[in-house]
């Protein structure tokens, strides 16, 4: 991984930090996105990295993401689509549509979004790896988890027909 440019939203808790800091230590540029700025900067200072406070929601933001990778970077080889929640795990017509919004956007649309905006750069570059971190809930169901799984499950389809559309450019 020596010398990769590696993005990672989500990157200030559990997987996402824990995958920050193995590419870290094996000598990738890592680029942590996250929303809290606080954590967001411990965590960038405790591993040597780089981060972008953003909101993975946010189509807009997603291209000012691209624009400051290449500026600063000048390509890209691995992006990991990690940021995701619960936002509300009760049944769901104890759900408001506020919330069922938000477990859609951060946890499909926010996927959605990355790879869209990040698709043109790896063609144009020939190579890349995606990797989008579903759920166990994308193939199996509990009470309460019901719209959380539909996201999850859309993750990993859409990653599936991805995989179709960009393997002939070695992504």
């Amino acid at each position: 991984m020596k010398n990769k440019v590696v993005v990672i939203t989500g990157g200030t808790s559990g997987y996402g930090e824990a995958m920050a800091r193995l590419f870290t230590e094996k000598g990738a540029s890592v680029l942590v996105v996250a929303r809290n700025e606080v954590r967001l900067s411990a965590v960038t200072q405790a591993l040597g990295c780089d981060g972008v406070a953003m909101d993975v929601t946010e189509y807009d933001a997603w291209l000012r993401l691209r624009d400051h990778v290449m500026k600063t970077y000048g390509r890209i080889d691995v992006l990991i689509n990690n940021a995701g929640g619960g936002v509300a795990i009760k049944n769901v017509e104890c759900q408001t549509k506020t919330e069922i919004d938000a477990a859609v956007s951060l946890n499909l649309n926010s996927v959605i979004y990355g790879c869209s905006i990040f698709a043109s750069v790896f063609r144009a570059q020939k190579n890349g790896t995606i990797i989008n971190l579903s759920s166990v809930c994308a193939r199996h169901c509990w009470p309460a988890w019901s719209v959380y799984a539909a996201a999850k499950a859309g993750v990993l389809n859409f990653t599936k027909g991805l995989y179709t559309e960009l393997q002939s450019d070695r992504i």
